[in-house]
């Protein structure tokens, strides 16, 4: 198994070809907490990278997308939004627009 790591900031990343969306998928991820989010710390970047080897780069800037338009930019408001699409085995954004809706549907909200 290849290994990659990829510094962010003070903290060095090992990422392995299991990785959904590997060096392009953390960065893509860590930018868009940073330009959306704030700035991220040493703690965040890890738990996103941890959520990364398990589900691809543009599932989790949903959730983070969520959080911003819930205006809850916290990493415990994504990691909520990402454990729940987990336990649902929600693995696309496809898959979370559709549990969204649904969702919305159940609650009157459409």
């Amino acid at each position: 198994m290849r290994r990659t790591c990829i510094a962010y900031g003070t903290v060095i990343y090992e990422l392995y070809d299991s990785a959904h969306d590997g060096v392009d998928g953390l960065q893509e991820v860590m930018s868009f907490y940073n330009k959306n989010i704030g700035a991220i710390t040493p703690f965040g970047a890890e738990v996103l990278a941890d959520y990364l080897q398990e589900m691809p780069a543009d599932l989790i800037i949903f959730a983070m997308k969520k959080a911003v338009e819930a205006n809850v930019r916290t990493i415990q408001y994504i990691k909520g939004i990402l454990n729940n699409w987990c336990k649902k085995g929600i693995k696309t954004v496809l898959e979370a627009q559709k549990e969204d809706e649904q969702f919305a549907s159940n609650c009157g909200l459409t």
